[in-house]
């Protein structure tokens, strides 16, 4: 691959021969000689480009020196086109052609008015005039066009740039950011690019030899290679996400269960994480071993929301190095947080808390009725309870709220899920 690197002064990986050429002919021949692709014995070859490149002297050169005709569309103020004689109206009919031949250098310039006055050079030697189709209204009407202009427009040439460029439009293209902040950022994305728009020619043309497949349109293509590329899995990883993990994660964008970002400048804690934080530290008042806490499990970068409405709990989106017991649980590993909180088994740990609302860091608050977490604790919940037997601490009776959250309990349906999750953490 040739990247155009603009004027380039110094020279900078060009060939010798185009130091001293303009910059857009030098971007050309330079990517001619580098790919060895002149002076071929078996025949000369056609090269088309569009007007950033294209100059009568460009094309005289290719031919003399390199043994390659060419082809496109050329601005007017290109050195070697004359606009005295090329100069067909604006105002023509559609389909109006004007049409010039340089027998000396063997150039073929023409003009053309389609909805406006198309210029274009050639070197390929086909003269005569064709007929294209243009829409006009509900119809299609047939118009006169020069040969060597309809070649530079079909499918097999420039036309298929053209369809490929709307290709990624359409797809959403990974060079369709307005700024990257390293050139070669854009070349990588651009390779992406193309080979999803290849890919998909490809399996068009298998088409016509293997009978099981049929053709598809670009959305269908890459919704197909996104199933491929959530379904692949690296056998060599140590880790990888699992079918049943797959399953869940389908499930949950099913229901409307997806990562949202907050606003930013708020500080807020995993829900996940922070389960077990109120008595790991009094286990770590007690000089024990497990209330060591992990300042990766405590952190507050890469925490979102839930896109559902009933959520209102803040979870990580990606999966934390933590020595928690709930990441130990069979069912849950390899599994990120805010996955684990929109499990059907953690279903109603946390309950929301309807004065929360976010506050930015610094900011201050003249309602009093603010609480402090979006959520609360169902510390009646079987999870909650086994987690801190597992733990080693002495649960401690407490009346107070209690009451409160066998009611919540109740009219969520946890009461009933406790009684299938009470061998749950064994």
């Amino acid at each position: 691959m040739d990247v155009y690197q603009g004027k380039n002064a110094t020279n900078a990986f060009i060939a010798t021969e185009a130091h001293n050429l303009p910059t857009t002919q030098k971007a050309v021949v330079n990517a001619i000689v580098l790919s060895g692709i002149a002076n071929k014995p078996n025949g000369m070859r056609e090269i088309y480009m569009d007007n950033r490149y294209s100059a009568p002297t460009l094309f005289v050169l290719l031919q003399e020196k390199y043994s390659i005709l060419a082809c496109g569309t050329v601005r007017s103020n290109r050195t070697g086109w004359n606009s005295q004689i090329l100069n067909l109206p604006k105002t023509s009919q559609r389909g109006t052609s004007l049409v010039k031949v340089d027998p000396i250098n063997r150039v073929l310039f023409g003009q053309w008015n389609d909805n406006k006055v198309v210029s274009f050079i050639s070197t390929l030697g086909v003269f005569g005039i064709s007929s294209v189709q243009r829409r006009v209204g509900a119809n299609k009407v047939d118009f006169q066009i020069p040969e060597a202009l309809k070649r530079y427009s079909s499918d097999n040439f420039m036309g298929g740039v053209d369809n490929m460029d709307k290709d990624k439009k359409i797809g959403g293209s990974f060079t369709s950011r307005a700024l990257f902040r390293k050139w070669y950022h854009m070349g990588l994305m651009g390779i992406f690019d193309f080979m999803i728009v290849n890919g998909r020619q490809a399996w068009n043309m298998s088409t016509s030899t293997k009978t099981e497949r049929f053709k598809l349109d670009n959305a269908k293509f890459r919704w197909g290679l996104a199933e491929e590329l959530l379904r692949f899995r690296d056998e060599s990883a140590v880790d990888f996400v699992s079918e049943q993990q797959l399953s869940n994660r389908t499930s949950m964008i099913i229901a409307g269960h997806q990562p949202q970002s907050i606003p930013r400048k708020v500080k807020l804690m995993c829900c996940v994480c922070n389960l077990e934080r109120q008595f790991r530290k009094a286990l770590a008042n007690k000089d024990t071993v497990d209330g060591s806490e992990e300042k990766g499990t405590w952190s507050v970068r890469n925490i979102v929301t839930c896109s559902n409405e009933s959520c209102h709990q803040h979870y990580h989106c990606v999966p934390v190095n933590s020595n928690n017991y709930i990441f130990q649980i069979p069912r849950f590993k390899g599994m990120t947080c805010f996955e684990i909180a929109d499990h059907k088994s953690t279903d109603g740990l946390w309950y929301s808390n309807p004065n929360f609302k976010y506050k930015q860091r610094g900011a201050k608050d003249t309602r009093k009725k603010i609480e402090k977490h979006a959520y609360s604790v169902m510390t009646l919940y079987p999870i909650y309870i086994r987690l801190q037997r597992k733990s080693g601490l002495d649960l401690k009776k407490r009346k107070r709220g209690r009451e409160r959250e066998k009611v919540v309990m109740v009219r969520k349906g946890v009461a009933t899920i406790g009684v299938t999750l009470n061998n749950y953490l064994v």
